[in-house]
């Protein structure tokens, strides 16, 4: 999976963004991507002190860090500093690799990422705009999604979703 977010500061002052992450189970994030300049730059991984130590040198020369740290089971930190003042703008992209856990021996389901805090809000019907693409077939439960015509041998569900219904029960993608 791959989640992109942009955050968007109306105030004066430069702002952190925070939130944790629920992830599906058994997931990590085993990419992270920083827009610098309208350039994207794959962050560096390592171990949780060494990138806490990284985060606050960075945050101290004002320049345009992420830290992702994990924070409890299936679940992540997300921080980004400084987001500009003004209308200024972060983007970070994170990649998510999740086991696809089976429902039966020819299918199984995969659920969402969803926030489980932030400091942060959504404008007032947001949605979160979703793409799947699978070699073998895919549904979605709750029929969020819908079925697209994809590259050849390839099955795409897309579609748009609120916010509440990411971290709904029935967020999942299931194969057969």
């Amino acid at each position: 999976l791959e989640w992109t977010l942009e955050f968007k500061n109306e105030s004066q002052q430069q702002r952190e963004a925070r939130a944790q992450i629920t992830l599906p189970p058994g997931a990590v994030v085993s990419r992270l991507t920083l827009w610098i300049d309208n350039e994207e730059r794959d962050a560096a991984f390592g171990g949780r002190s060494q990138v806490k130590t990284a985060y606050k040198e960075v945050v101290e020369k004002k320049r345009d860090p992420v830290l992702v740290t994990t924070c409890g089971p299936d679940r992540v930190l997300v921080q980004c500093f400084p987001v500009p003042p003004d209308g200024g703008k972060m983007k970070v992209r994170l990649g998510i690799t999740a086991p696809f856990a089976l429902t039966a021996a020819d299918s199984g389901c995969l659920r969402w990422p969803c926030f489980t805090e932030r400091n942060f809000t959504l404008p007032e019907g947001f949605q979160h705009s979703l793409w799947v693409e699978s070699s073998q077939p895919i549904e979605t439960i709750g029929g969020k999604l819908k079925a697209e015509p994809g590259k050849l041998g390839t099955h795409v569900l897309r579609g748009q979703i609120q916010d509440a219904d990411l971290a709904a029960p029935v967020n999942t993608v299931c194969a057969h």
